[in-house]
């Protein structure tokens, strides 16, 4: 009987040991779980998230903070951040540590992780969120008061808009990357207003005013502002050319005057002129009036260049240019010469141009020969003879050409011998 209790009490004694051993066992079944928040950039606060852990529906997370939780059972969890508009940060990145035999299935569009916890193993996650920007785009004209002027963007939102003189739009919460603003054609805004000045105040963002685009880098929880200026366009910037005279003897000066003058109500800037010379002609001065003006001969391409820069309403300017058309190449025919003068201006890239017509005569060498009477004295009241005699000594000048010349088309020396 005794050999029975003692059996029987072994026998419980190890049960109990068995049970104690499978309980620590299971107790030691224990996951883990750890959620870190990250912001770019750093210090964003409050992101919150819900969950399907046991007795943590909820919990919140800040820049750098790590969430640890031991889970007991293992199984399948599914942690989601809220929605961090908000907050002003979108959720860019999870990326999860899921050793062993564990999964984890991860997307951002749904900003949720599911993960399968196995037993003894830990599973890391990490929420990156990015701060949004800020674009501001504003108008300005000269003068003031223009309107309507169209814009397109591929900023998420509307794609288009327009703005008058003064105003302003905004696009908040616009995740960072590139963007484009493109003003329409300003040919067609009302008044014409033409795109005269860009600026956006980023290092990092660019300009293109020729195609009226504005390229934006925005940077995480960073604000840009682009204002784009509009000019009433130069319609009254006028140009007259004057070539004096209208025929000219090789040789002889050959004077270009051009006139230019600003009617319009705003001032012109960037002003250029280009005085495309005619071929085989002699540069001899340039001068303006006013005088500070830089002029220049470009003997390279045969012209000359005006850095006027900017010329405010009514004012004139007058550029004279000297020329002497090369009697070594006028030699034979009366030949027409053609020259035009260009200016440039801004705002709206204003293109002027006026062209003179000068024929030159051929420079004829003339022979002189005086015959006087049969005596070299004669009395008073008596006729005296003195016949001149002038010839074409000229090399193959044609004698139709001397039909062509007068007077009046002679140099002052040619006269003078004549």
């Amino acid at each position: 009987m005794i050999k029975h209790v003692v059996r029987t009490s072994t026998y419980l004694f190890l049960l109990i040991m068995l049970s104690v051993m499978a309980l620590d066992e299971a107790s030691l079944a224990v996951g883990t779980i750890q959620i870190e928040k990250v912001t770019v950039p750093g210090g964003g606060v409050g992101f919150g998230f819900t969950s399907t852990i046991p007795n943590l529906p909820n919990f919140s997370l800040n820049d750098g903070e790590t969430l640890t939780l031991p889970i007991t059972p293992a199984g399948a969890y599914v942690v989601t951040e809220d929605n961090p508009a908000t907050s002003g940060y979108d959720l860019t990145l999870i990326n999860c540590t899921c050793p062993g035999i564990s999964t984890c299935v991860d997307s951002e569009v749904n900003r949720n992780v599911m993960i399968t916890l196995a037993d003894n193993e830990i599973v890391t996650c990490v929420f990156t969120n990015t701060g949004n920007g800020t674009i501001i785009i504003k108008k300005e004209t000269i003068p003031v008061g223009g309107i309507d002027f169209g814009f397109t963007t591929n900023i998420p939102g509307s794609g288009v808009f327009t703005l008058d003189d003064g105003e302003m739009t905004t696009f908040s919460n616009i995740p960072a990357g590139t963007y484009v603003v493109i003003e329409d054609n300003p040919a067609i805004s009302p008044g014409g207003f033409v795109l005269s000045g860009m600026v956006c105040d980023d290092m990092g963002s660019s300009i293109d005013i020729l195609t009226r685009t504005a390229t934006i880098d925005l940077d995480p929880n960073e604000t840009i502002t682009c204002t784009f200026t509009n000019t009433a366009s130069l319609e009254g910037l006028n140009i007259l050319k004057i070539g004096i005279p209208d025929t000219v003897v090789a040789g002889d000066e050959l004077t270009y005057e051009i006139i230019i003058k600003n009617d319009s109500n705003s001032e012109a800037t960037e002003v250029f002129l280009t005085d495309f010379l005619p071929l085989d002609v002699i540069p001899v001065s340039i001068s303006t009036d006013p005088p500070e003006f830089d002029c220049f001969f470009d003997f390279l391409f045969g012209e000359v260049n005006c850095d006027i820069g900017i010329l405010f309403p009514d004012e004139i300017v007058t550029i004279t240019i000297i020329v002497i058309p090369d009697p070594d190449v006028f030699n034979e025919d009366p030949t027409i010469i053609e020259n035009i003068a260009t200016l440039f201006a801004e705002p709206g890239s204003v293109v002027r141009e006026d062209m003179t017509q000068t024929t030159v005569n051929p420079l004829v060498v003339m022979g002189v020969e005086n015959t006087k009477g049969n005596s070299t004295t004669v009395e008073r009241n008596q006729d005296f003879v003195d016949v001149y005699k002038v010839t074409n000594i000229a090399n193959e000048v044609p004698e139709e050409v001397l039909a062509t010349l007068n007077q009046q088309s002679l140099t002052t020396e040619q006269r003078a011998t004549a």
